[in-house]
């Protein structure tokens, strides 16, 4: 499955820690980081949407861009 704006990531995630899937963008890309750290952000190219992973009280705990092929073996 080709993960887009129509298709989020399935619960149950990362050992049962995905609760739910919220639409966002790249929290990791350099405009996201105050202008003091944008230089240390480990994304520095295009800002990409996807789908923030959120743990059982709603806390950011991984994110998958758009375009990913998701693997459900």
């Amino acid at each position: 499955m080709t993960i887009n704006k129509d298709n989020k990531p399935p619960v149950g995630g990362m050992g049962g820690s995905i609760h739910n899937w919220e639409r966002t963008t790249d929290p990791w890309h350099w405009s996201a980081f105050p202008q003091e750290f944008q230089s240390q952000a480990p994304h520095q190219g295009l800002l990409k949407e996807g789908w923030a992973a959120l743990d059982w009280c709603g806390n950011e705990i991984g994110f998958v861009a758009d375009g990913y092929e998701w693997d459900n073996l």
